[in-house]
């Protein structure tokens, strides 16, 4: 399929598995019927490049980031921006969930990571820590704990509720994304997806 006029920088399945949202250089977000190969929608309103797209776990809206600053839900229904996220100076690298829907976080290029209510809007939490932007992110199932993949080599583990000092993990790389789930036993994971530090550029793309 023919998934856009720029480059697709992000992709993310639907929690049924049957529908495919891609963001693109091009600012537009598409979902797509993944078995059929046809596309469904086309949402636009980003100014930049999207970065990041995901859907809320009830599969009824699509959060996306973008190189403009902002990150934007959207509601597969009607196929309409239903809000927007302002705060970040500078550009977005991800976006996520929270497991109820009810929050998003991003994670941005001025090294830090933001939490929303994603019902109102409203600005939670601004949490910094990192020395260099923070390439991804991740809340925990209980809602309790949010993850930051930071580009000065560490991950970073905020206490949510007490928005205390993150603990710091340093790897050997530099880590570019970072993802929480609940194994079997319902012991917290921590999956990541590192690259050398020479693969991530120090500059601002």
């Amino acid at each position: 399929a023919n998934v856009g006029s720029g480059r697709n920088i992000c992709l993310a399945f639907s929690p049924g598995g049957t529908i495919l949202a891609t963001g693109s250089q091009d600012r537009t977000i598409k979902r797509w019927d993944f078995e059929a190969e046809k596309e469904i929608a086309t949402l636009t309103g980003h100014l930049m490049g999207v970065t990041s797209v995901t859907f809320s776990p009830d599969g009824q809206h699509v959060a996306s980031s973008s190189a403009d600053g902002t990150a934007r839900l959207w509601s597969v229904q009607s196929k309409k921006e239903v809000r927007v996220f302002r705060g970040h100076s500078g550009w977005l690298h991800d976006v996520c969930f929270s497991a109820n829907g009810k929050q998003i976080a991003t994670a941005g290029w001025d090294r830090t990571i933001r939490l929303w209510n994603s019902e109102t809007g409203q600005k939670l939490l601004t949490l910094r820590g990192s020395s260099k932007p923070v390439l991804g992110c991740a809340i925990s199932a209980d809602s309790r704990r949010l993850v930051g993949a930071c580009g000065d080599g560490t991950i970073q583990v905020w206490d949510v509720e007490r928005a205390l000092n993150p603990e710091k993990f340093i790897p050997h790389w530099v880590v570019k994304s970072a993802q929480l789930k609940d194994d079997k036993q319902g012991q917290t994971l921590r999956e990541i997806t590192a690259y050398m530090a020479s693969h991530i550029s120090e500059e601002r793309p």
